[in-house]
């Protein structure tokens, strides 16, 4: 207690979250966030708490600060969301949004621009119709690569080291819209698109492969070819 006030009084300021179930990962752990504002980027993170000589040093070093304290989180694997605010001279600024992911489950990376954790390995050659049992067979919980946005796709392009590869989409059996593709982890239609120019064009092809020499963009297919995926959770 005299630890945290102690910061406080050096410019750190706490709001917890209290709507999300209890996990291992994050349960009762205590975290200082360090933002150094002379150059923007450059943040610290680390868990506590420490002696408070060392509390001092830090919160003087790094031009605005938090403290933090986890007992709640926001998804299975580890994703901690809480609600931080920063004491100034001013007052205090309005609070924002902080979520600090701490691991993924074996055999899974965290990618930090994606903000995803996605399987370590790329995995295949295996037919469209059998992405979902292919990751399913790390974890239970992984489904192919649902890109939803930009930072999403371009871990693709970062990771991918093969020529196709699978997207976590379909379009649904005796569908006649060209652009009826679902994600295959809960059936609603996508929310983004990385389409090739042309594409999609049959209702034929009810599958979606990345292609590398098309900066990955995407082509409708059937699902009959072996070729890669990338699984995610």
């Amino acid at each position: 207690m005299v630890l945290m006030v102690y910061c406080l009084a050096f410019g750190l300021f706490a709001l917890r979250v209290n709507s999300c179930k209890v996990d291992k990962y994050c349960h009762g752990k205590t975290f200082y966030e360090f933002e150094n504002k002379s150059y923007p980027g450059d943040v610290l993170v680390q868990e506590g708490p420490w002696p408070l000589h060392e509390c001092r040093r830090l919160c003087r070093l790094y031009l605005e600060c938090w403290y933090f304290s986890i007992e709640w989180y926001g998804d299975r694997f580890g994703m901690c969301t809480i609600f931080r605010g920063a004491w100034k001279s001013s007052g205090i600024v309005q609070a924002n949004g902080v979520t600090l992911y701490l691991s993924c489950p074996d055999g899974f990376q965290w990618d930090v621009d994606a903000r995803k954790c996605y399987s370590s390995e790329i995995y295949g050659p295996v037919k469209g119709g059998d992405t979902i049992g292919r990751c399913q067979s790390i974890l239970p919980e992984a489904q192919p690569f649902e890109p939803k946005d930009d930072s999403q796709m371009a871990y693709v392009r970062r990771a991918a080291g093969v020529y196709y590869i699978w997207m976590g989409m379909r379009r649904p059996e005796n569908s006649t819209d060209v652009h009826d593709f679902r994600y295959y982890s809960n059936g609603k239609p996508i929310e983004y698109e990385y389409w090739d120019s042309g594409n999609p064009d049959d209702t034929d092809h009810d599958c979606v492969l990345s292609v590398s020499f098309h900066d990955y963009r995407w082509i409708d297919t059937g699902c009959e070819f072996n070729k890669y995926v990338i699984c995610e959770l």
